[in-house]
């Protein structure tokens, strides 16, 4: 009997093991079913999310809307920022000194922050203001003389052309029939079309004045938000590093914080670097218009109105001095061809002494990118998100361009390979020239 039992527990002893190495063999698979699973799963959930795209940008828009002011509060917060911690420092040094018991110096830094944001906004809404009152009456005067103008600037352009046609037969012929078929075409759409146009203006005009009020309301929550965001900083900021270490490694997050503040360095570098190159250009834009109105008065009309156009678009990287510049230089040239050529010359040296001097020694080496890399970021920024795409393309890429050339040049020095650029170049020939050198020459 007891021999009977042992090969029958022998057997159950292997069962149970072979039970036991198939468990362990189905365990080693449980990952990777988990990760096919939610690959599948992901897959599934993105291609009804493709089916569903008009749905999710509309809520996206409508959650972006209601979240403008809190975005207008985020920007006013990001660029007055330098300002309050510059007014900040020189509040606390002064109230130092006035203050001499320890127990009240505890609560300087707060009181100098709190006086620092308030005289801070005050002075901007004050220079805004004031900029207002002093630029809008010539801005409107600028465009007011413009429009009386315009219909005789519009006949000494037809009595060009005319003149033109009429000295050039042979291009007569061949632009003639073009004109008279755009004339006939205005007539018509002026004759049948005249009601559905001045319905459109007064849309437009309820439009816009929406828009003027919602933009108005965006700006004061915006800086009621940019109020509690800049007397609390380093509170928010300690809750974002808060959130980072509970929900990533410590040294994913440590990486993570490194990034973000690398971010913030170069959009600020860049942003407030812009706004600062493109106010100076501006001014010096309005110095040498009113200087050159003396010897050309025709120029001593628009004087305000080319250089808030110049300065305004200038923020714009790569494209602005053409779009700002090519249509002031048109508008002078319309009226005296001479005096738009000379403006035109005087725009160029400006945006010469700001692409040489000005916005290297502003900006610094905060975006360093070769003008081919900041054409593609303009062009796929604009593309993609419009102006405001093309204005903050620039740092973006640059961010991007500063993460990749950091993880590449780890990956280089890992294989013990040089890191400079300069190294690199010219160093492919050798790979393709069967040729020997001047040195394998020597030695053989």
């Amino acid at each position: 009997m007891e021999n009977e039992k042992k090969p029958q527990e022998a057997q159950e002893e292997a069962q149970d093991t072979k039970r036991k190495l198939n468990f362990h063999h189905v365990r080693d698979f449980q990952g990777q079913a988990v990760a096919a699973f939610l690959v599948i799963g992901a897959a599934v959930l993105l291609y009804f999310l493709l089916l569903r795209i008009r749905v999710l940008t509309d809520i996206l828009g409508a959650v972006l809307h209601a979240l403008s002011p809190a975005i207008f509060g985020f920007a006013f917060a990001f660029v007055l920022t330098p300002a309050v911690r510059f007014f900040e420092r020189q509040f606390h040094r002064l109230l130092k000194k006035l203050v001499k018991k320890n127990k009240k110096k505890r609560n300087l830094q707060k009181i100098a922050r709190r006086l620092s944001v308030f005289f801070t906004l005050i002075l901007v809404v004050g220079i805004i203001i004031s900029l207002l009152f002093a630029i809008i009456p010539e801005f409107l005067t600028s465009i007011s003389t413009l429009a009386n103008d315009l219909p005789s600037y519009a006949n000494s352009l037809l009595n060009y052309a005319k003149k033109l046609l009429e000295n050039h037969p042979e291009l007569s012929k061949v632009v003639t029939p073009y004109l008279e078929n755009l004339t006939s075409y205005m007539e018509k759409l002026l004759s049948d079309y005249l009601s559905s146009i001045v319905t459109a203006a007064a849309d437009w005009l309820t439009t816009g004045v929406m828009v003027v009020f919602r933009l108005l309301y965006n700006v004061l929550i915006g800086l009621i938000i940019a109020v509690y965001l800049l007397s609390d900083t380093e509170y928010y900021l300690g809750i974002c590093k808060k959130l980072a270490f509970a929900l990533l490694p410590q040294r994913k997050a440590a990486v993570l914080l490194k990034t973000m503040h690398k971010a913030n360095r170069i959009y600020s570098g860049a942003i407030l670097g812009k706004i600062l190159d493109s106010a100076i250009i501006g001014l010096l834009c309005f110095i040498g218009t009113s200087i050159l109105s003396i010897f050309f008065p025709t120029l001593g009309e628009y004087v305000v109105l080319v250089s808030l156009i110049v300065g305004i678009t200038n923020v714009i990287p790569f494209f602005g001095p053409y779009i700002g510049g090519v249509p002031c230089t048109l508008l002078i040239m319309c009226i005296d061809p001479v005096h738009g050529l000379i403006f035109g010359v005087f725009l160029i040296v400006l945006q010469q002494f700001d692409c040489n001097y000005l916005d290297p020694h502003i900006v610094g080496g905060q975006v360093g990118l070769k003008p081919l890399f900041v054409l593609c970021a303009c062009l796929l920024g604009g593309g993609l998100f419009g102006l405001v795409g093309m204005l903050l393309a620039v740092p973006t890429f640059a961010l991007i361009y500063s993460l990749m050339k950091s993880y590449f040049e780890v990956r280089l020095e890992a294989k013990k390979l040089p890191v400079d650029t300069k190294e690199y170049v010219g160093a492919l020939r050798s790979y393709f020239d069967d040729s020997p050198s001047p040195e394998d020459e020597g030695r053989s």
